[in-house]
């Protein structure tokens, strides 16, 4: 009966309005497809097999200095992981919540409501609602140190299996990252553990979790020898590729309440569109998004959309602690967009009051993963992490001990603890703790 009414309650949670900011100060657009170049500073993490850096084996004295600083990254990790206090429990998990969801709670409560609600109604949910959280007890683990000696790599940052789409590639279908709004350069064997944890997240017991696991790291594996275009090849007679069912989005009729006719003008300023786009609330829409300021626009006669909604300045990844990615948001994202995903998308950053925004086009027909084939699912999230990361060094092979970074026993950590925060949030939603 409890679980009956926390599904009622999910289905009449109100959206409402959230104000679409002035738009002042517009600043030019960045297309997704400009190259923002890296910095050229050395990367001492990028060894052959991934280990940490020696730093008595570099060859003159501030080279040895970086590296002393690169070494020291992954015990800094740790420390600056439990001062973040990532929960534990469910007195540590209601205070997490509430300090990092203060904003929403004062100013959204219903949002706030729906996100715990949805966050409540599955394992694979709650781990897709708080990335961050993922991040925290990741730098908490056994293997922190080992995960932030990988090589540093642009990361897509929240790879889980509800961020995988299927797109056309030269007739085949292949999956991509649909959102990289948490992307920033960190560590390899983080995407690499968030895949691989969520991947062991669809098992329905411990035993079939570890299997999934092994799948995916075993994927993670051979996909780093194989190039984009026999990966594809490979991945589209998967059988949570090949027994996808495409969705057809009724964007229109599943659209928010309308902004106000002012609101719908700012909204459509910021998003370079012209008046024949109307604009709708959506900022209850995903889960790890709720109460993000975010605006639908639809057309007559149109079966596509575009997403209009607020970026993150800071990456999920900034959980784990050590040294993530610091550069503005509007070209981690634009960036990511260029040079992670195979198959283009119309995606574009841009500025607007203060706050960083992403423009993109959404399908009129949307197709994910098919997640009832779990061990297929599994290895093809291997597979995609190790696609996002191979041609990013010159021997893709160097990156196989990312794989060993976690280990087995550190992911049924990891799993266990995911599933007993989740059971606390319920408990938590249970008792009116938030009434």
């Amino acid at each position: 009966m409890t679980r009956l009414l926390l599904a009622a309650q999910l289905a009449v949670v109100p959206a409402g309005p959230v104000p679409v900011p002035a738009i002042a100060q517009v600043q030019p657009t960045l297309n997704a497809r400009i190259f923002v170049p890296a910095p050229t500073q050395p990367d001492l993490s990028a060894t052959p097999l991934g280990a940490p850096v020696t730093p008595a084996l570099l060859p003159d004295a501030s080279m040895r200095e970086l590296g002393q600083a690169q070494a020291d990254a992954g015990r800094l990790a740790a420390d600056i992981a439990q001062r973040l206090g990532a929960p534990r429990d469910e007195a540590s998990l209601k205070s997490w919540i509430e300090r990092t969801h203060a904003d929403l709670r004062r100013e959204r409560p219903d949002l706030f409501e729906r996100k715990m609600l949805k966050a409540s109604a599955s394992v694979a949910a709650f781990n897709r609602a708080f990335p961050e959280l993922f991040y925290g007890l990741l730098a908490q683990s056994p293997d922190a140190a080992r995960l932030s000696a990988t090589p540093r790599l642009r990361l897509a940052g929240d790879l889980h299996a509800e961020n995988v789409e299927i797109a056309s590639y030269r007739g085949a279908a292949v999956p991509q990252v649909d959102d990289y709004d948490d992307a920033a350069e960190a560590p390899a064997g983080l995407e690499a553990a968030r895949a691989f944890v969520s991947a062991a997240i669809l098992g329905r017991t411990p035993a079939q979790a570890r299997r999934l696991f092994a799948a995916a790291r075993e994927a993670y594996v051979k996909a780093l020898g194989m190039s984009f275009k026999d990966w594809a090849a490979d991945v589209s007679r998967e059988e949570a590729v090949d027994g996808a069912k495409a969705n057809k989005r009724h964007w229109r009729r599943d659209a928010g309440p309308a902004l106000t006719e002012a609101e719908a003008r700012r909204a459509r300023t910021i998003a370079d569109l012209n008046e024949t786009w109307e604009a709708h609330h959506r900022e209850g829409a995903g889960l790890s998004s709720i109460g993000v300021r975010r605006t639908l626009f639809v057309r007559e006669g149109h079966d596509e959309a575009w997403d209009l909604k607020e970026l993150p300045e800071e990456s999920a990844l900034f959980a784990f602690g050590g040294s993530v990615d610091s550069r503005p948001v509007a070209q981690r994202v634009s960036r990511a967009y260029n040079d992670l995903r195979a198959v283009p998308v119309e995606a574009r950053t841009t500025v607007a009051d203060g706050r960083t925004w992403i423009v993109r086009e959404r399908p009129g027909k949307e197709t994910s993963l098919d997640l009832e084939r779990v061990d297929s699912s599994a290895r093809v999230l291997g597979g995609l992490a190790a696609q996002l990361q191979r041609g990013q060094v010159a021997d893709p092979r160097a990156l196989s001990a990312v794989a060993d970074a976690l280990s087995p026993e550190t992911a049924s950590g990891l799993v266990a603890q995911i599933k007993e925060l989740r059971a606390a949030l319920i408990r938590l939603i249970e008792d009116g703790t938030w009434r």
